[in-house]
C-alpha cells in the first residue's frame, strides 16, 4: 500500500477526459492484467479509494448546471463503498441539471461512483448561460476562485481528506482546461497546493482547445498565462490536442458533437493512461516525480506534448505514412522513426 496518487480535474474538457480515464482504469481492473509471473500489473490502490477500491481518489470541478454525478452513500466523507445502495438508490448530483441532446454534458456517460468529496460547482457561472459574462478569460476562473475556495473551503476539507488518508502521497496528477476561465481558477488552486505541500510532486495535463467551440484571442493569452503560472510553480505541464485526438480515430461517418468528444476524450484518456502507468506498476515501479523529471531532464524544462498516434492502424502501415494523412501533420514535418 501507499504511493497514492490524488487527481484534480478542472472544466468540461478535461472532466471529459476524465471520465474516460476512470472507465478505462476499472475496465483494466476487471480483465485483471497481470505479469508473467502471476502478479497483479498495476496497483489499484494508487488511484482508488475505498473498501471495494471503488471510488476514484479525485476532485471534479465544473460549472453549475454542467452534470451528474452518482455518489456513494457516505455523509460524513468516511464512506465504505456500498454497492446495495449505489445500484439501487442512486445518489444524483444536482437532478435539474439543464437539459440538452443526450450526450451534452461529460457526465452523461460517466458509470463511475464517486465519493462526496469528489464534486464542487463554480456557482458564479452557469454553463448555459448565454446572456449573462461567459468563464472564458483567465481573470475570470482567478477572481472568482478566492469567493469560493472562502465559502467551500475545499483545500481544507475536500483535497485534505484524500491526502490525509494516503500512507505516502507520491502527487498529484491534474486535467485542466487551459483555454477558458479554468486556466486561471486551476493556476490559483495550484498556488494553494504549492503552498500546502511545497515539497509534493504536480503533473499537469492541459487540453489546449475547446474541440467543438470557437477558437478566440482569449484561447491563446489563457494557455500562456497559465503556463507562465504553473512554471512559476514547478509544475510540469503537458499539452494534449482535443482535435488531433480525434484525427487519430478511423471512422467513416460525421459525428455529432456529443461523439466527437467522446471520441477524443477516450483516445486522450488512452494516451494519458499509457503515459502514466509506469506510476502505477507493482513491480520496478515509477512514480510522478520520476516522470515530471523526464519531461524538464535539463532543470528548466516545464512544458512538454502528449501526442496520440493513429489507430487503428493499416496492416503493413507505418507511423510516418500514418501520420502524414493527418491534418495536423504537414508531410515535410514527418521523418523517419
Amino acid at each position: 500500500m501507499g504511493q497514492e496518487i490524488v487527481t484534480l480535474q478542472f472544466g468540461k474538457g478535461s472532466n471529459s477526459i476524465g471520465a474516460q480515464y476512470w472507465a478505462q482504469q476499472r475496465a483494466a481492473s476487471l480483465l485483471g492484467s497481470k505479469t508473467r509471473h502471476g502478479h497483479q500489473e498495476f496497483d489499484r490502490s494508487r488511484l482508488f479509494r475505498g473498501a471495494e477500491l471503488s471510488e476514484p481518489r479525485t476532485l471534479v470541478f465544473d460549472l453549475k448546471g454542467t452534470y451528474d454525478i452518482t455518489l456513494t452513500g457516505a455523509s460524513d466523507g468516511d464512506s465504505q463503498f456500498d454497492a446495495t445502495l449505489w445500484r439501487n438508490q442512486p445518489q444524483l448530483l444536482l437532478p435539474e441539471r439543464s437539459q440538452g441532446a443526450p450526450g451534452a454534458s461529460w457526465s452523461d456517460l460517466d458509470t463511475t461512483v464517486y465519493n462526496p468529496n469528489t464534486p464542487h460547482m463554480i456557482p458564479a457561472f452557469h454553463q448555459n448561460n448565454q446572456a449573462g459574462h461567459k468563464f472564458q478569460s483567465y481573470f475570470d476562473g482567478s477572481d472568482v476562485f478566492d469567493s469560493f475556495e472562502k465559502e467551500n473551503e475545499t483545500v481544507d476539507s475536500s483535497l485534505r481528506f484524500f491526502t490525509e488518508e494516503s500512507d505516502s502521497l507520491q502527487g498529484f496528477q491534474v486535467f485542466v482546461d487551459a483555454f477558458d476561465g479554468f486556466s486561471g481558477f486551476s493556476a490559483r488552486y495550484l498556488e494553494v497546493i504549492r503552498e500546502e505541500y511545497p515539497k509534493t510532486p504536480v503533473l499537469v495535463f492541459s487540453t489546449i482547445a475547446d474541440l467543438n467551440g470557437t477558437p478566440s484571442d482569449f484561447n491563446v493569452i489563457n494557455r500562456a498565462m497559465f503556463l507562465t503560472e504553473t512554471a512559476k510553480l514547478d509544475c510540469a505541464t503537458i499539452a494534449v490536442h482535443p482535435k488531433l485526438a480525434l484525427d487519430c480515430i478511423s471512422h467513416d461517418k460525421a459525428l455529432s458533437s456529443a461523439e466527437s468528444q467522446l471520441a477524443s476524450s477516450a483516445a486522450l484518456a488512452v494516451a494519458i493512461d499509457a503515459a502514466l502507468s509506469a506510476a502505477r506498476a507493482t513491480l520496478a515501479p515509477s512514480s510522478i516525480e520520476t516522470i515530471r523529471q523526464t519531461i524538464n531532464t535539463r532543470g528548466s524544462t516545464f512544458y512538454s506534448e502528449l501526442f496520440t498516434s493513429p489507430m487503428p492502424l493499416n496492416y503493413q502501415s507505418d507511423m510516418p505514412a500514418a501520420l502524414k494523412s493527418m491534418s495536423h501533420f504537414p508531410s515535410n514535418e514527418v521523418t523517419g522513426f
